[in-house]
């Protein structure tokens, strides 16, 4: 997968995470949110080797919301507050640091497996 730092959709219809959101996530976050494992520190910059971001609601779920949806629904706008957004949720709007945190990378196996689930009032 290419990750362009815009974020696009191929002509594949598959969509290229935006480099933006990674950098963001990271230089925010500079640990696993779940672990506290920190990203260490090198003369050239932070060594994130074993930490990624996960997205909180997944990119691969946007079929899961519906058609199109309220702005004011206080449980859908968690989402949207850094970004000016259609009516229609899509990947390129869920793509965004406000949906994402770093987590360790077999932490993020984990959580990508529904074995455990954030509680975003608690972060």
């Amino acid at each position: 997968m290419t990750v362009t730092a815009t974020g696009s959709t191929t002509s594949g219809g598959k969509y290229n995470r935006k480099a933006s959101t990674r950098r963001d996530v990271r230089m925010r976050d500079m640990k696993c949110r779940v672990t506290g494992d920190i990203a260490g520190r090198r003369q050239r910059g932070f060594n994130f080797v074993g930490l990624e971001v996960a997205h909180m609601f997944p990119l691969g779920g946007i079929d899961l919301f519906p058609v199109s949806f309220p702005r004011r629904d206080p449980r859908l706008s968690v989402f949207y507050k850094e970004t000016k957004i259609p009516s229609k949720p899509s990947k390129e709007n869920l793509d965004i640091p406000l949906n994402a945190i770093v987590l360790r990378s077999d932490v993020h196996r984990l959580f990508d497996d529904y074995q455990f689930g954030i509680d975003g009032h608690l972060c």
